[in-house]
């Protein structure tokens, strides 16, 4: 798929994933992220801006990629 504006992904900090809005896209591997708060488990303080924005997140296939990065979220069965 091609990343572009408005599409959900899956962002992945500290082992965890969030579900992130692209709102910038530099390359098909490279695109700017809003990650809303979740209200539960949030991010270590200072790994995003102040406005939840991450910028320049590389793309990394699958659920257990790296951290700071960003994939497609995982289809379900249906």
């Amino acid at each position: 798929m091609k990343p572009t504006v408005g599409r959900v992904v899956h962002f992945r900090q500290n082992g965890r994933c969030y579900a992130a809005l692209i709102v910038h896209v530099w390359t098909d591997q490279c695109v700017n992220l809003f990650v809303p708060p979740t209200g539960v488990t949030e991010p270590v303080a200072g790994a995003l801006s102040a406005d939840r924005n991450a910028t320049s997140v590389p793309y990394d296939e699958g659920i257990h990629g790296r951290d700071w990065s960003w994939h497609w979220p995982e289809r379900t069965g249906e």
